[in-house]
């Protein structure tokens, strides 16, 4: 299994390597053209460069570590779906905004494209009414979201609206939930929650918190991080023969991610 691989490079070659975030290239998209201008200066501060590529999606994405849709009114076209698919089919991360009632367009998109792509589908996206401006980091959620390389406890949107069909409370796909409603106002998606095994997605329903400046700083980090360690299910699963020469050749491998298909 693919997966199973992934864990043994983890844990057996590459013990030595540092988790810390390194310098990435991240594409943002969307029609919030402050919020994306703020987005890209608190990524810039984090080491990364950050290009802004339009209020669409109208390329191919596999060059960026991650990419980021920072919209609240432009729903995504049936074009901007198909290349975003592409982008995770890849091992590419996805950051997505949602928002409250005042753009249920956008949300019925994101409903379609969310159901897409996320195993087992049965997602809303919007259509849920307010859910403040107060969250609760779920510290649980995938990926250790909440804790690397950051700790965070909280997240403080400035009006968000929610999702559903994510399960519990305590279930991993939920990245947030209202600490007025107890509704789930963000959520973030692993590679194994995805079809084919391949990229990472998060979706927060409030874009103005990108805008925020350095009071959110670490959600931020953890949030690129997460994003940045997606990957590929189409790396070959090597023959147990060949296990023990991987440390050798592991650069060979170039730790693809986006890029390889199936």
């Amino acid at each position: 299994m693919i997966k199973t691989f992934k864990g043994i490079v983890a844990s057996t070659f590459i013990l030595g390597i540092s988790s810390a975030a390194s310098a990435g290239v991240i594409g943002i998209f969307g029609d919030r053209i402050s919020d994306a201008s703020n987005l890209s200066a608190n990524l810039a501060s984090l080491g990364h460069t950050a290009t802004y590529l339009g209020a669409n999606v109208n390329q191919d994405l596999s060059s960026f570590d991650s990419v980021w849709g920072v919209s609240a009114f432009d729903p995504l076209s049936s074009l901007e779906q198909s290349y975003l698919s592409d982008y995770l089919l890849g091992g590419g991360g996805l950051y997505l905004t949602g928002e409250r009632p005042c753009c249920e367009t956008l949300n019925l998109s994101l409903t379609t494209f969310v159901n897409t792509v996320v195993d087992g589908g049965n997602i809303q996206v919007g259509g849920q009414g307010d859910h403040g401006s107060s969250a609760t980091i779920n510290q649980n959620v995938v990926g250790n979201l909440a804790n690397s390389p950051n700790s965070i406890t909280t997240w403080s949107p400035s009006a968000s609206g929610g999702i559903s069909g994510l399960g519990g409370v305590s279930a991993d796909n939920i990245f947030a939930t209202s600490t007025s409603t107890g509704g789930v106002v963000a959520a973030a998606w692993d590679m194994d929650d995805l079809i084919a095994d391949s990229g990472r997605m998060v979706l927060m329903m409030d874009v103005n918190w990108l805008s925020s400046g350095q009071s959110q700083l670490d959600t931020l980090e953890n949030i690129e991080v997460f994003l940045a360690g997606a990957e590929s299910a189409s790396i070959a699963v090597p023959e147990p023969s060949s296990i023990a020469l991987l440390g050798l050749g592991l650069a060979g491998l170039g730790f693809s991610r986006r890029k390889l298909k199936a």
